[in-house]
């Protein structure tokens, strides 16, 4: 990694796997079901990897908080935000990917480019340090989830052997009306 990081490099941008869940999901939504959606929050036990290893693997929860983040800032308000020419240390930029609100921090950099500045000026360990802090300052991600829903032409029976969910018993009455 280089000394100064931009910026605009910390917005990694995984495709892959999330890419064709998302557009799995789109999908199934078209096709009148309701996808149980769930923020997965990655394993953050790292004992039995090395330091390679580690790092891919905060790479690749990194690039799934970036996802997540664009989809609830907007994809648009994200890159307007992040793609700036703002250079931090690598310190920052391997605390900021270690973080389990690391978009989150980025996201704010790019808001508050003065104060982004300011922490590529500090020395590394001052700079993970406030990385840090800012991260206990910014929301963490949490899990959420809507409850999965039968399809509209559903039978009683069906519904009957789902788990709970809000509106079940509004969804078996009107299967039972069918």
């Amino acid at each position: 990694m280089s000394k100064g990081i931009v910026l605009q490099s910390a917005s990694f941008d995984p495709g892959g796997e999330a890419a064709r869940e998302q557009n799995t999901a789109r999908v199934i939504e078209g096709a009148g079901y309701e996808v149980e959606k769930k923020l997965e929050l990655p394993d953050r036990d790292t004992s039995g990897l090395n330091d390679d290893q580690r790092q891919q693997k905060h790479l690749k929860d990194y690039g799934a908080q970036v996802d997540a983040a664009k989809l609830k800032y907007g994809k648009d308000e994200w890159n307007q935000t992040v793609n700036q020419d703002i250079v931090i240390g690598q310190a920052s930029q391997l605390a900021i990917v270690e973080q389990e609100n690391g978009a989150e921090i980025v996201l704010h950099l790019g808001q508050n480019p003065e104060y982004a500045k300011k922490l590529g000026k500090m020395t590394p360990l001052a700079q993970a340090g406030e990385i840090a802090r800012l991260s206990d300052r910014l929301p963490k991600p949490q899990r959420v989830s809507r409850p999965f829903r039968p399809p509209t032409g559903a039978t009683f029976a069906e519904i009957a052997g789902m788990k709970d969910y809000p509106g079940k018993a509004r969804d078996l009455k009107r299967a039972q009306r069918r």
